[in-house]
């Protein structure tokens, strides 16, 4: 059985690929189509940059105290704007950076905002460490490998229940960035790709001549995120990668064809 937040991606993804395969838009996205979860609300923010259809659906369907400190973040770079309502608390910034170095100050901010909402019923201190480790690694991978770190966009979303962040970019995707690697150059399948990305070792750079390889982040916050059995997914190009489950045999990742979307988003949700 789906959680609330694999049906939203559901829902989303059906109406997605309807719409890629020539559906009139508004049959493909259904007038009672609602997107009220981070990471497909970040999904449709990329989807926008390239549909007129979908770009209309992001300013009139996205929740209103959702989309308003989006919107805000958007016009003022690396300031946090949060938004609470009906046991909701939202937040957005926006790096238009050129270093991860000159986003680290910002990113002090948004994460004093994220933490306010993990009231951990659980190893709190713990978990707020893996939680920020892992926006950190995320963060880390749009300014090294997306190619296009001033589209970046971080964000959270908490309830009394759950936390969601998400992490999203317009840059080159995951495969474009791999195939920069030699080793790496003959993939054509974006569902692949994803498949490596999550792989210790997998870097878009080259291995040195000692044997050393950068390719560490994913690898490393797959492990973290599933210690908090966190449901985990990348979306890039035309495929996604999920994972779910609360029993280690469940966690294996599942990778899906979807409708094409340009660069990366990453999202998880961890439950209190």
């Amino acid at each position: 059985m789906p959680t609330d937040l694999l049906a939203n991606f559901r829902r989303l993804d059906t109406a997605a690929l309807a719409a890629d395969h020539g559906v009139e838009f508004e049959k493909a996205a259904a007038a009672d189509l609602v997107i009220n979860s981070l990471g497909p609300i970040l999904e449709v923010a990329s989807l926008a940059q390239s549909s007129a259809s979908w770009s209309k659906f992001a300013k009139e369907r996205l929740p209103r105290h959702i989309a308003t400190p989006l919107r805000n973040a958007r016009k003022s770079p690396l300031q946090t704007f949060t938004c609470n309502q009906a046991e909701q608390a939202a937040g957005f910034m926006c790096l238009d950076a050129v270093s991860a170095d000159a986003f680290r100050p910002a990113l002090l901010a948004f994460d004093t905002e994220a933490r306010r909402m993990m009231k951990f019923k659980r190893n709190g201190s713990q978990t707020k460490g893996l939680v920020c480790g892992a926006v950190g690694e995320m963060l880390d991978n749009v300014f090294e490998h997306s190619g296009a770190p001033r589209t970046g966009i971080v964000g959270f979303l908490g309830t009394p229940e759950y936390l969601d962040i998400s992490v999203s970019d317009a840059g080159m995707g995951v495969m474009a960035s791999l195939r920069q690697n030699p080793a790496y150059a003959y993939l054509s399948d974006a569902g692949m790709a994803l498949a490596l990305a999550v792989r210790d070792g997998t870097s878009r750079f080259s291995t040195t001549a000692d044997g050393e390889g950068r390719g560490h982040g994913f690898s490393t916050l797959f492990r973290g995120l599933n210690s908090l059995d966190a449901e985990i997914r990348l979306r890039s190009g035309d495929y996604s990668l999920e994972v779910s489950g609360k029993a280690l045999m469940e966690r294996a990742p599942t990778i899906s064809q979807k409708a094409r979307l340009p660069g990366l988003v990453v999202t998880f949700r961890t439950y209190f």
